[in-house]
């Protein structure tokens, strides 16, 4: 996570010197150098492992990097050469398998990348800025926090990439008073942007394995 942060920060400096924006177009796991001590390396990982890291990345590009513009490779392809979903959000099924033709019809499915890319893209809108989040940040906990327009709506997105849960101890500060409602989408191995409800004066609670996006309506 050292080396993902260390470039992207460069790389901000550079933006900001010659005063551009930054966008992240066409990115996809099918580069080589992904087994390391922040992944389980293709062969071990799960879907939903490859999920987690592209959570990581895209934390990094935003909060980090700062890019205004964040942009999957492929939303849709047929999954071959063992590459699960490293280079696609929906996996298509030719009716004669991966090597049958997909004009002569098949199945479809969604995978844990683009439930978790939701966990960004369907919250995080255009206008939306990222605002200041005081959070006890490691290699396997992180998030970033976002304002809408108007400023009724705070978006929070956290990962816990561990294998226990995590309870929320949350201080608002500069809030128009208490969230009015709080609603959370949580992405899991077993959860596709599975919504919940906190009910007021409740910890948030954050499944193992997890992108959860909390949404506080002020």
């Amino acid at each position: 996570m050292d080396g993902m942060r260390d470039v992207r920060t460069k790389l901000a400096q550079a933006a900001e010197q010659y005063g551009v924006e930054v966008w992240q177009s066409e990115w996809s796991m099918l580069g080589d150098g992904y087994s390391s001590s922040e992944f389980v390396g293709y062969n071990s990982a799960t879907e939903m492992d490859i999920a987690l890291y592209m959570s990581k990345v895209i934390h990094n590009d935003l909060t980090v990097a700062g890019v205004s513009s964040w942009s999957y490779w492929t939303s849709m392809d047929v999954s071959r050469w063992g590459h699960k979903n490293r280079f696609l959000l929906i996996s298509l099924v030719p009716s004669g398998g991966v090597d049958g033709d997909i004009q002569q019809e098949g199945t479809f499915l969604a995978t844990p990348t683009l439930w978790v890319l939701g966990n960004y893209s369907r919250f995080i809108r255009p206008g939306y800025r990222r605002i200041s989040m005081e959070l006890n940040e490691s290699r396997s906990f992180f998030g970033s926090a976002w304002l809408s327009p108007a400023g009724d709506q705070v978006v929070t997105v956290y990962t816990n990439l561990s294998d226990k849960a995590v309870r929320l101890n949350e201080t608002h500060v500069g809030w128009k008073g208490e969230a009015k409602s709080i609603k959370t989408y949580t992405t899991t191995g077993n959860k596709n942007l599975t919504e919940g409800t906190v009910i007021s004066g409740q910890p948030v609670l954050l499944d193992a394995g997890s992108v959860t996006t909390v949404i506080y309506n002020l």
